[in-house]
């Protein structure tokens, strides 16, 4: 709890609500990037740039989303 020139701010959410929005949300872009490059390593694709841009996406998400946790 908190106040700010008279004006209270309550938070109602609990540590689970803080662990989902701190950590799963933002683990989603990252693990499913992860998931596509693993994918593409088992069906044996040889082109590295498409490993980079694979990666590069699931970060530009990750960044993308940091301002909506």
């Amino acid at each position: 709890m908190s106040s700010y020139r008279n004006v209270r701010f309550s938070f109602d959410g609990g540590l689970g609500d803080a662990y989902k929005y701190f950590f799963l949300i933002l683990l989603i872009p990252v693990g499913l990037g992860i998931v596509i490059a693993l994918a593409m390593y088992l069906a044996q694709v040889d082109d590295g740039s498409l490993y980079a841009i694979v990666i590069a996406a699931a970060f530009l998400s990750f960044y993308l989303i940091v301002p909506y946790v």
